[in-house]
């Protein structure tokens, strides 16, 4: 790991930008470069808590597996996002599995050196602002579990949460949203047919969200009482 040559990126970072001038270069220089191909495990569920990620670029999914062997994906982080978050309060083992969903770019700080800059005037602050950011969006996937439909889970996540589409494979979003792949695939199928979303190279797409929105509020399909 070498060196970043990015303090303009971590200016733009929340949990750095508001910091002063003098104190970013200070993280800039601690921190140091990790390029990671797809699929690469960050860290695994109950290992030491030793070392904090910022995401400079792709995209990482945050898991656990279930005791009969499912995959669940309880966050999927972004560039400009610092992990894990709740082990920089309480210092216990990873509470999940970080796994890279394509190539990126990260920036390593060990737990000892992030722990010397909390010390410093608004570090401390700034981290605490950035996860009341975090749990907010954790209140969109609890909101997800509360509908019980898979045409309504889908439907809020396309609109609430990625409106420019999905970039995931179906087991990665059914992991997502709490249901099987199966029943995933069967309500895009679902959507597909009634040109609400389209599936193309780049990803899921939404055509017609005014229709999306319809099922959001009444979760079942024009025409078809009690969609599943």
């Amino acid at each position: 790991m070498q060196p970043l040559p990015f303090d303009q990126f971590l200016a733009r970072m929340p949990l750095v930008r508001e910091l002063p001038a003098d104190l970013r270069a200070e993280v800039a220089a601690l921190v140091r470069t990790l390029r990671v191909d797809r699929r690469t495990v960050l860290f695994r569920e109950g290992n030491p808590f030793a070392q904090v990620f910022f995401l400079v670029r792709g995209r990482v999914k945050a898991t656990t597996i279930t005791p009969d062997g499912r995959e669940v994906i309880f966050g999927l982080l972004r560039a400009g996002d610092v992990f894990p978050l709740k082990n920089l309060l309480d210092r216990t083992p990873y509470p999940g599995n970080a796994v890279a969903l394509e190539p990126c770019e990260l920036g390593v700080l060990s737990l000892a050196e992030f722990e010397s800059l909390l010390h410093r005037d608004g570090v401390a602050q700034e981290m605490l602002r950035h996860l009341v950011d975090r749990i907010s969006g954790l209140h969109g996937q609890i909101r997800w579990l509360n509908i019980r439909t898979v045409h309504g889970r889908l439907a809020d996540y396309l609109l609430h949460t990625s409106p420019n589409g999905v970039e995931l494979s179906h087991r990665e979003l059914a992991g997502l949203l709490g249901v099987s792949r199966e029943a995933l695939t069967r309500t895009i199928s679902d959507l597909e047919r009634l040109r609400v979303v389209s599936q193309t190279p780049q990803g899921l797409r939404v055509l017609d969200p005014g229709v999306l929105h319809s099922i959001w509020l009444e979760p079942t399909l024009p025409g078809r009482p009690g969609t599943p």
